[in-house]
């Protein structure tokens, strides 16, 4: 049987909140991510791709190393 993996309930706003910060630069999604638990960063920033593709693919340009802000 393979694992079913499920996204932590989420409040669909934080990935929102996210997508707009994101025009003032990576530090301002970094800061609100650090007000979320750890489930809810990888939660938030599943949603934000799927939401703004475009923009989640730019901040991945700006910031690579995005994904050690997830712990």
């Amino acid at each position: 049987m393979p694992a079913v993996f499920s996204l932590p309930s989420l409040k669909p706003r934080n990935a929102q909140l996210a997508v707009e910060r994101f025009v003032y630069g990576v530090d301002t999604v970094k800061e609100l991510l650090s007000t979320l638990t750890s489930d809810e960063h990888w939660g938030v920033m599943l949603k934000f791709d799927q939401v703004s593709p475009d923009k989640f693919a730019q901040l991945v340009t700006d910031a690579p190393q995005w994904t050690e802000w997830m712990v």
